[in-house]
């Protein structure tokens, strides 16, 4: 123990400090011990190889990458071309895949023509089905706001869907 008191004397430690730094000090060794015994143990080092995964990740970021190009070209496209006779992919996590090709008649539309829309499921579409079973015949397009679960917001995205016969 007299190396300990030099060390405790040489750099000012209280005899507590100076068992913590002992102890620090042999848990580091002990550690390092037992990586080496682990490592020639199994023969190998237990170092990873990440090229697999760094070239899935690059794969999968290239991919992303070129989605997102082509949505922003997509957008741009649905901007220019707006009119309700054109086809349409709609975005929307209720209506994604499902496509509007024409407007629709509210008057003559299906349950599966409603649902269509975006932003309309089943339970929507069988409102407006029950609403014109009720009212009779849309007269405007805007008579649409009668019905529960649809708002001005839901109206305003549809509209160039929708249409009312004559």
């Amino acid at each position: 123990m007299k190396l300990l008191e030099k060390f405790t004397q040489v750099f000012s430690f209280t005899h507590h400090e100076s068992r913590v730094i002992v102890f620090l000090v042999v848990a580091f060794v002990i550690g390092g011990i037992v990586k080496v015994i682990k490592t020639t143990s199994t023969g190998h080092d237990l170092s990873f190889d990440y090229t697999s995964s760094d070239s899935e990740f690059n794969a999968r970021s290239s991919r992303f990458a070129g989605l997102a190009s082509s949505e922003s070209t997509f957008a741009a496209q649905q901007d220019e071309d707006r009119r309700p006779q054109e086809k349409l992919s709609v975005n929307d996590s209720k209506t994604r895949g499902r496509v509007v090709r024409k407007t629709i008649d509210l008057n003559k539309a299906t349950k599966e023509d409603f649902m269509k829309l975006p932003g309309i499921g089943k339970a929507t579409a069988e409102a407006i089905l029950h609403y014109r079973a009720d009212h009779g015949s849309f007269k405007t397009v805007d008579e649409l706001l009668n019905v529960k679960g649809i708002g001005k917001k839901k109206l305003e995205r549809i509209m160039q869907f929708i249409s009312v016969g004559k």
